[in-house]
């Protein structure tokens, strides 16, 4: 019995009412390292672990009960070198003597082994209820025997249910077939299948992406006894890259990974291609080296240098691209680094955009503007620009000459600091006006220089931008000193011409009277004098020449009388021009011609001047038509319109070449200055038989001074 007690590998005690070890093997000493005299010298409490003592001194009481039964426990025991080892107890009390007797094993191990499997499966428990995956696990047959929530909401269907076997009705039957075929015989091998994407049915009928990875679970012996996935929900990453493809194929600007090394095209998109004017698959085929412009080459190439040196973090700049035709593209290019810091450059990305139409467009600015600067510096107007403060913005050349200043004094200044306050002011105000109307506007300016006083005739206009907004005033100013002048010599000529005319209608009138009460009044008394003979008895031959004579001088007064109305009739001044256009009109030979005359009665007594212009027209008008059209009718009218009279001679002849006979005949070009001086408009209007009509309108308001 003692022998067995010593010699015995298991832990074996007696322990006293007081709570002491009375007795204890060797095997003691050699588990934790305590000799006898230590362990039965101390209570066997103090090398129990702290956490334990409650639950051992209760199982110590349970052991004094009446029932004397065996009881199992657990807990830490404290050895020589400090840590706690577990101890697994069988203990009974003697009914006799009330001695606690108990053996221990030392079972650490296999406690540690314990809640290692514990804590991985509280690891498993809360990964699988916390985790944003899906977790299933199956036997080596496929058969689910546990999925989490997670999966479980990914479909829209309770565990049990996936559990039952629907599983295979939510998985795509394209992916299933995928599965079955491959998938399974592969985990029966005990083969990992990480990543595989395939599609999950949610019960609403909608496809979702998904990605698994299965691993095999072994068994004791290292076989295959099923295995576990691992389900992530990809179905947003899937639609993000279903978008990315198809920005990719069907963005308005190009994109391509291109190697870095070697400069070829890796991928790119349809719209790089089409820049590259080749088909994605020749492009493929191509470096970025060999489509790149040579003459923007070697920026290019010193760009990638500073990239793949590290030097700087991407790129943009302006190239061409040569295509296939040998047409050239202009893009923006931007090129950034698929690499992360640290790593060997491989790839890089390019993105272009097409600016051959901006460029084209820059191109044809800078040469308008080039046009526009030589235009302006050679032509013989002053040009500017000012802005609102009134500060030169822009001059010409013809501008720094005429005011002898260089452009760097003149822009930034005012016409204050140029050309004084006086001659300032006059540009001040019209300046005001276009900028408060927003409209451009035609103004006399004044300019002294070196040789005297200058007129421009300045075109004033609004500059204003694309919405609208007016920026600047600009100005074109002509030098008119000199057609100022002229128009004042022409002045003075037309006043001499209106004068002239004034006397030459005088003078007919002075001459028509002296005609009428002079000539022809003494002719009209010898007539009545020699008709008074025509009584008295008189010799056969004496009566013979007095009855000549009458007859000379009745066609004498006759012939006076015509030439007095052509002159100037003086019935135009005793009654009005509708008398003497009536007068007119009587003395044409009615078997000849016939006359339709319209008159408004609204036309009364006009000023002499008006109504000797009207009756020179149409009597010029009526002595071309008898002359020239062959018409044998005329209309004539004289109405008013509104501050105006309107005169109307139209016949019904032949008709004839308008131009040539401005230039040639004398007779319409006195009319047209007759008219003119009047400030009139005559309208003459011809077409090959149909005949001709010649409209004049006159103002009303005619100074009598002119006549």
């Amino acid at each position: 019995m003692l022998d067995f007690f010593d010699f015995c590998s298991e832990m074996l005690c007696v322990a006293d009412h007081r709570g002491f070890f009375t007795r204890v093997n060797s095997a003691w000493t050699r588990n934790l390292g305590w000799s006898e005299e230590e362990l039965t010298s101390r209570p066997y409490i103090e090398f129990v672990h702290p956490d334990d003592v409650e639950a051992t001194l209760r199982e110590a009481t349970l052991l004094q009960t009446d029932s004397y039964e065996t009881v199992h426990f657990q807990n830490r025991y404290r050895s020589k070198d400090g840590s706690y080892r577990w101890l697994a107890w069988q203990a009974k009390a003697k009914p006799d003597t009330g001695e606690l007797l108990a053996t221990a094993r030392d079972v650490t191990d296999e406690h540690n082994q314990l809640e290692a499997l514990r804590a991985s499966e509280e690891r498993f428990r809360s990964l699988a209820t916390h985790a944003p995956i899906g977790i299933a696990q199956a036997d080596r047959k496929g058969r689910l025997f546990y999925v989490n929530q997670q999966l479980c909401e990914m479909v829209g269907v309770r565990s049990d249910e996936l559990l039952s076997d629907r599983w295979r009705k939510i998985v795509h039957e394209d992916d299933f077939a995928e599965m079955r075929q491959v998938w399974l015989p592969r985990l029966q091998a005990g083969e990992r299948m990480p990543g595989r994407e395939f599609r999950l049915t949610h019960r609403d009928g909608s496809l979702r992406w998904a990605s698994c990875s299965i691993a095999p679970v072994e068994d004791s012996e290292g076989r295959p006894d099923g295995w576990i996935a691992i389900v992530q929900d990809i179905h947003g990453r899937k639609t993000f890259e279903h978008r990315l493809d198809a920005i990719f194929d069907q963005a308005p600007i190009g994109i391509a990974a291109i190697d870095s090394r070697t400069g070829r095209f890796l991928e790119l998109n349809p719209r790089y291609a089409e820049i590259l004017g080749r088909t994605q698959q020749e492009a493929l085929q191509l470096d970025f080296q060999t489509v790149t412009h040579p003459d923007d080459l070697q920026e290019d190439l010193d760009q990638m240098a500073l990239l793949v040196s590290g030097r700087i973090e991407q790129f943009r700049m302006e190239k061409r691209y040569l295509q296939a035709d040998g047409a050239v593209r202009w893009v923006n290019l931007i090129v950034v680094p698929l690499w992360q810091p640290g790593e060997a450059p491989k790839q890089h990305l390019a993105i272009v955009e097409d600016i051959t139409k901006r460029k084209l467009a820059e191109e044809t600015l800078q040469t308008r503007e080039a046009q526009l600067a030589g235009m302006l510096d050679n032509s013989s107007n002053v040009v500017y620009l000012k802005d609102r403060s009134g500060r030169y913005l822009l001059t010409n050349l013809r501008f720094q000459e005429l005011f002898g200043k260089p452009e760097s004094e003149i822009v930034g200044a005012t016409d204050v600091e140029i050309f004084g306050a006086e001659t300032a002011r006059i540009f001040q105000d019209s300046d005001a006006k276009v900028w408060r109307d927003q409209a451009p506007h035609d103004f006399e300016e004044t300019v002294s220089q070196e040789d005297g006083l200058h007129t421009y005739r300045s075109v004033k206009f609004p500059v204003k931008d694309q919405r609208g907004r007016m920026l600047a005033i600009g100005g074109i100013s002509t030098d008119i000193t000199d057609l100022t002048t002229a128009y004042a010599d022409l002045a003075a000529k037309e006043r001499l011409l209106r004068n002239l005319i004034d006397v030459q209608e005088r003078e007919k009138q002075f001459i028509c009277y002296e005609f009428h009460d002079g000539l022809v009044q003494y002719a009209a008394g010898s007539l009545m004098t020699l008709e008074s003979l025509s009584t008295q008895q008189l010799s056969e031959k004496c009566a013979t020449t007095i009855n000549r004579v009458v007859a000379d001088l009745r066609r004498g007064i006759e012939d006076g009388r015509r030439v007095i109305r052509g002159i100037r009739p003086t019935v135009l001044d005793d009654i009005g021009i509708r008398a003497a256009l009536e007068d007119l009109i009587d003395q044409l030979p009615a078997a000849e011609i016939a006359v339709e005359f319209d008159f408004d009665p609204a036309v009364g007594r006009l000023n002499k001047t008006l109504e000797a212009t009207i009756y020179r027209v149409v009597q010029e008008a009526v002595h071309n038509a008898r002359k020239h059209s062959g018409s044998n009718r005329l209309r004539i009218a004289l109405m008013q319109v509104d501050a105006e009279v309107e005169i109307v001679v139209q016949d019904f002849g032949c008709g004839f070449d308008v131009e040539r006979s401005r230039k040639t005949g004398f007779g319409l070009l006195g009319v047209n200055e007759r008219v003119r001086l009047l400030n009139g408009r005559c309208r003459i209007h011809s077409e090959a038989g149909i005949g001709t009509t010649i409209t004049v309108r006159l103002p009303l308001a005619v100074a009598d001074a002119v006549a």
